[in-house]
């Protein structure tokens, strides 16, 4: 059995997938979830629960295989914008400030450490904003120096696995571009990016290997046997990873992560950058790039909701379909009712989430309603945005995560965006993404466009509505008039 692994170290814990390249399919996925520390302001991930999520999501998969299966491969993709403070021993020093967290330097304050935000940009291809690692580097550096001082390096969730794993300091390129710290044109680690830091910069000499890239073998495994002497392959960000994983790749498709917040990107030749800086230009194998773009809303928005209507967290498959039957109930524009569905505006400075236009007859179905047509309006903010960045629109849209399977939903994203929207095959993409990578560098595909395209299968597909595509481009208006 020769096992191809990938992993998605996610917002809210590990999922992972083995692949049978023998038997060519899935044959064991588990995932083990974990709590982030939340308070105002802050979102922070303990080290160790990391390492643990890792650890009993390995233990699954190697109780469903055959016994003495070995990897061959495997790959861990990210939740990016994490930063994670570790000594040259791998030791962490703090805990891992997550891509939430609210404590990041501004774009005002980045010109006291000799830079302008735009120059910045251009250079990295990373929006100087909160989730941009670098931002919470430097507030390390303002606010505390000591942790600054002794860090020998701010690794992602992935480095960090990866460098365990190895057994010495690795960096990928998705992860130092995430943080903030990667050369986009000359896809390298970026040199001197903050001159007021002197040679004081982060992650001075940690070198970039490139997603595709072998970072090391597993060498220190003795209580993760499935993985001993298994290749440890780059893989990018959970987002352009997911790319490869629903099929996007070499097609003229953008793809959006339903997930904790909608990210759309597209697959792209060349670095494409927003004049607003808000685009980030993430990158993939064999030099293709991968611009992607959210406005912040999200299934987050959906959590809190749903949570308030159902009085708890939707855990089983019948209650998101009860919701998903609760917006069908209600007609298109839900009688005036208006939701803006924004609980993060990290690039979405100044818009406030609420709802608008209540009235007295309004209905739970109103509401719901309501928040899925506002989802879809922010979901065309951020493809119209990635289309005008990228030069070309889109021939369709796929989709995949948490909400890729409220069909009421879909129905009405199709007819908001005016496209078809196709539902990915694998849920999980940003794994299955990362593990066609780990494929990749084993040579299984002769090109990442060739595993993408392999991976392109759909569960299902959404075509607009004449009549409530009409609609709803009024709808728009009156949402981006009233956002």
């Amino acid at each position: 059995m020769s096992l191809i692994l990938g992993y998605d170290a996610g917002t809210h814990g590990v999922r992972a997938l083995a692949y049978d390249t023998d038997q060519q399919a899935i044959v064991a996925a588990a995932s083990a979830d974990y709590q982030r520390i939340t308070a105002p302001g802050i979102q922070e991930l303990e080290p160790r629960r990391l390492w643990q999520a890792f650890c009993e999501v390995t233990g699954r998969l190697a109780e469903a295989l055959p016994e003495g299966a070995a990897a061959q491969a495997l790959a861990i993709t990210h939740q990016r914008g994490t930063v994670l403070p570790v000594d040259a021993a791998l030791q962490p020093l703090a805990n891992a400030m997550c891509d939430s967290d609210g404590r990041a330097l501004t774009a005002a304050e980045l010109a006291d450490y000799g830079v302008s935000a735009a120059a910045y940009y251009r250079k990295t291809g990373c929006p100087f904003v909160s989730f941009n690692g670098a931002a919470k580097i430097l507030w390390c550096h303002k606010n505390k120096p000591e942790l600054y001082a002794q860090a020998a390096a701010w690794l992602s969730p992935q480095d960090y696995l990866a460098s365990r794993l190895c057994g010495r300091l690795v960096q990928s390129a998705g992860s130092a571009l995430r943080n903030g710290l990667y050369d986009i044109e000359g896809r390298q680690a970026a040199e001197g990016l903050f001159p007021a830091l002197g040679a004081n910069q982060p992650n001075l000499g940690l070198s970039c290997v490139e997603p595709g890239g072998c970072l090391g073998r597993v060498e220190a495994a003795t209580e993760l046997p499935l993985l001993a002497g298994a290749a440890v392959v780059a893989a990018p960000g959970d987002q352009p990873a997911a790319l490869l994983g629903c099929g996007a790749v070499g097609q003229n498709q953008i793809a959006i992560n339903m997930g904790t917040t909608y990210v759309a990107s597209m697959a792209a030749a060349a670095p494409a950058f927003d004049p607003e800086g808000l685009v980030t230009v993430e990158v993939l194998p064999e030099g293709v790039y991968g611009p992607e773009f959210g406005t912040g809303a999200g299934g987050q928005f959906m959590d809190w909701f749903s949570t308030l209507l159902l009085g708890h967290m939707p855990v089983a498959t019948e209650e998101w379909r009860g919701l998903d039957a609760l917006a069908q109930g209600a007609p298109a524009g839900a009688e005036g009712l208006l939701a803006v569905p924004l609980l993060w505006q990290v690039t979405s400075a100044g818009v406030q989430g609420r709802f608008a236009n209540l009235a007295v007859f309004h209905s739970r179905s109103h509401l719901m309603r309501a928040v899925y047509e506002g989802l879809c309006y922010e979901a065309r903010l951020s493809v119209e945005r990635l289309e005008r960045v990228c030069g070309r629109t889109a021939d369709a849209v796929k989709v995949f995560g948490g909400m890729s399977e409220n069909r009421c939903f879909l129905e009405i994203l199709s007819s908001v965006l005016r496209k078809p929207v196709q539902v990915a095959q694998q849920k999980q993409a940003s794994a299955w993404g990362a593990l066609l990578c780990a494929a990749g560098a084993m040579g299984y595909f002769g090109s990442m466009a060739e595993a993408s395209a392999w991976a392109d299968q759909t569960r299902a597909t959404y075509m607009p509505d004449d009549k409530e595509a009409a609609y709803y481009d009024g709808g728009f208006k009156a949402y981006c008039d009233l956002r």
